[in-house]
């Protein structure tokens, strides 16, 4: 997860186990603006996932509704960056 969001975090994405620590140009501009290329911010990855736990599911019932009645789904749509996580982890290969 933390490699399929690397585009929307601070976080380099070629990254040599061995080698020394050096950040790429567009590393460095992404660090120093706090933007993305396409110009909306960008976070860190504890902030992201903080982020995507604020969309949740709920389950509702009426408030004069039995115990037992039906009751609904609600899920609440994720904005564009949750969604544009959401598609990242997509990519993900197992």
């Amino acid at each position: 997860m933390i490699e399929a969001w690397a585009p929307l975090t601070f976080m380099a994405r070629e990254r040599d186990p061995v080698a020394l620590a050096k950040c790429s140009p567009a590393a460095l501009a992404k660090a120093t603006s706090r933007r993305l290329s396409d110009g909306t911010s960008a976070m860190r990855f504890t902030r992201l996932l903080a982020h995507m736990a604020t969309i949740v599911r709920n389950t509702v019932r009426s408030t004069s509704a039995r115990i037992g009645e039906a009751t609904f789904t609600l899920t609440i749509r994720p904005n564009t960056k949750q969604q544009h996580a959401l598609d990242l982890l997509t990519t993900i290969a197992v």
